[in-house]
């Protein structure tokens, strides 16, 4: 039987194809990591005059059953020196988070915006699978071409 359609049987492998792949962007492993900003440092001797609140910490969640791996924070530092034409963006290696585990990356006294409360921190990672993930600071999950940074 001929698929009017799509054009045939090349058509019907490219709507498998695609059911396959928007099955992928929804994986449960991708969906259970995200990350944010660790305890508030009320009072912080080393954060900026105009800010009360301050963090030291960064925490990364992986509540899939697998571990993930490649696993990089970005981060706004805007009490960074910088050159002239940079930007206050800082990306934080921290690897291989465990499954069914929370890592907390310290920063140490340089710290990191200026949140109340946490905050979600941008988080890029590589599931057991070896696929890309990213989720933004809005808490967006996306899934990563192998062309994209």
């Amino acid at each position: 039987m001929r698929n009017t359609i799509t054009g045939g049987r090349i058509g019907t492998a490219i709507q498998a194809s695609t059911i396959h792949l928007h099955l992928r962007a929804e994986s449960p492993d991708a969906r259970a990591v995200t990350a944010w900003t660790g305890p508030t440092v009320a009072d912080c001797p080393s954060a900026p005059d105009n800010w009360v609140y301050h963090h030291h910490d960064l925490i990364v969640h992986n509540g899939a059953p697998r571990p993930i791996h490649n696993v990089v924070l970005v981060l706004f530092m805007p009490g960074a020196e910088l050159l002239p034409g940079e930007e206050p963006w800082a990306n934080l290696a921290v690897g291989l988070v465990e499954p069914a585990t929370r890592k907390t990356v310290t920063l140490g006294e340089q710290g990191q915006e200026n949140p109340q409360f946490a905050e979600p921190v941008e988080i890029h990672f590589s599931d057991a699978d070896g696929v890309r993930w990213s989720r933004d600071r809005a808490g967006r999950l996306r899934r990563k071409r192998w062309y994209q940074r």
